[in-house]
């Protein structure tokens, strides 16, 4: 069977190029036809400019060019293997998944999509999965203010979970008007500007006081420090976007010690080893609760994606993604589509 699939070859270069795949799912897997693939704009666009540091790293061999992007998908199944139960043909499903117009996936790591959630959200929930564990590491949610700065996918995928986990109030931070847009549309209660009244602005969003959640979805090393300043004394500054970099300064004692702030990881991968059983998660509940919340209506899938794409045209998309900000929040690629 020829398949379609997107390949970063090089730094700044994308393309569509075609490879065979058996059509027999084989044993416990099922063939999924590809209706829409999320684009996770931190770690693609990590790879897409060379500087994703697993590039180099030889603990992880499968991490070069041409490499296979995308991890994060919906489809419809068309074939199961010997051993499948629960999952027939015709169902449509979320999965991990690489740019590709049909793949072979384990069928436990596909997820049943509840009626009402859109096949174009579907194809982001394992993505949203790691801006959700923002929330799943904070040991309480309902009632309580959060910050959540950087509006990219994992935060507007943050901002979302901690609006569908009770806290209040839910206020964004971006310097981008549409990102910040696209999270009231998510539930947030208040967006705000990083501008010269931040500060003050900030307070009274939040009835005079600092939050007592921040989660850190920018990525950028710097990002942290300015979390943790905003953090109220005895707060969590959760860390959700993964930060690639260090930090030249950072004062510890007045920043983190004195204040008694608790520093948290958040990093998504933690649901799928030991980490997860000792907080109580795993991949599975958090995939469940991710598709059925949004089928209740307590997780709002508004505004993800802000388009879709053919696969054509991918690497015009990555390059917007990255330095048209202004003008896309986030993207899918339409499998439907050349």
């Amino acid at each position: 069977m020829r398949i379609r699939e997107i390949r970063i070859t090089e730094p700044f270069r994308a393309e569509v190029s075609e490879s065979e795949l058996d059509p027999i799912p084989g044993d416990g897997n099922a063939l999924i036809r590809t209706e829409f693939s999320g684009i996770s704009s931190g770690t693609e666009l990590a790879v897409f400019t060379g500087k994703h540091q697993w590039l180099t790293d030889p603990n992880y061999p499968s991490w070069r060019f041409p490499f296979r992007s995308g991890y994060s998908a919906c489809g419809v199944v068309e074939a199961v293997g010997s051993g499948v139960t629960g999952l027939e043909p015709g169902t449509r499903v979320a999965y991990a998944g690489n740019h590709t117009s049909r793949a072979i996936r384990p069928a436990r790591s596909c997820w049943r999509v509840p009626e009402g959630v859109r096949p174009e959200f579907a194809a982001f929930t394992c993505i949203v999965r790691y801006g959700f564990g923002a929330a799943a590491r904070v040991p309480t949610t309902m009632g309580r203010s959060v910050v959540v700065q950087g509006l990219g996918v994992i935060g507007q995928s943050a901002v979302r979970a901690f609006a569908a986990s009770g806290a209040y109030p839910v206020i964004g931070v971006d310097p981008f008007a549409n990102r910040r847009e696209t999270a009231l549309l998510g539930g947030a209660d208040a967006v705000l500007d990083p501008g010269d009244n931040f500060p003050v602005a900030l307070r009274e969003a939040n009835g005079g006081e600092l939050p007592d959640i921040v989660a850190d979805a920018t990525g950028v090393p710097a990002g942290v420090v300015s979390a943790m300043g905003m953090t109220r004394e005895g707060g969590q500054c959760v860390i959700v976007g993964s930060p690639r970099g260090t930090v030249p300064e950072m004062n510890f004692y007045p920043d983190m010690h004195k204040r008694c702030i608790e520093v948290l990881g958040a990093h998504g991968d933690f649901l799928f080893g030991p980490i997860g059983a000792r907080l109580g998660w795993n991949v599975d509940r958090a995939m469940r609760w991710i598709l059925e919340q949004t089928a209740s209506g307590r997780l709002r899938d508004a505004g993800i994606p802000t388009e879709c794409a053919a696969p054509s045209e991918a690497i015009d998309v990555y390059d917007r993604l990255l330095n048209g900000k202004d003008t896309i929040v986030s993207a899918a690629f339409d499998w439907s589509r050349g």
